[in-house]
């Protein structure tokens, strides 16, 4: 759910739990008449009022259950936590690999005569072997 849209819930639910009060006013004022007490209009109070606190009820537990979701930084609806964490992941592999490059390049460049260069496992880092033949190609320039 969006931002907005749970704000929008959260007035709807105020707005049920001033009904709840106001059928319980009703529901209590029939019953505390000294006389002329209608059953009909006490039964539909009551009623009423046991409804829309279901309904709180519900919708309150959703809520809830909605917010915990969100605040443990779980993926949820509306979440960009996930996308945001495999960017900055990708981000920091890119940056690793960029700096892994410039350095074969330093190499590469101190040392003009050598044919070949060689790359060892421990230097490659997360290059997989199409990475290290483009690495053994020559420097990537920027």
């Amino acid at each position: 759910m969006m931002e907005s849209e749970e704000l929008r819930n959260l007035s709807n639910l105020e707005a049920l739990v001033i009904q709840t009060i106001e059928h319980a006013y009703a529901t209590l004022a029939e019953l505390s008449k000294e006389s002329n007490i209608s059953p009909e209009k006490l039964h539909n109070e009551t009623r009423c009022f046991i409804s829309t606190v279901k309904t709180v009820h519900e919708r309150l537990s959703h809520t809830i259950n909605y917010l915990s979701e969100v605040a443990t930084a779980l993926p949820h609806n509306g979440s960009v936590y996930s996308a945001e964490k495999d960017f900055q992941l990708a981000y920091e592999q890119c940056s690793f690999l960029r700096s892994k490059l410039q350095d074969l390049a330093n190499k590469r460049s101190v040392d003009p005569g050598q044919e070949k260069l060689t790359i060892k496992k421990e230097d490659a880092g997360y290059a997989d072997k199409g990475l290290e033949n483009q690495m053994q190609a020559g420097p990537v320039a920027q």
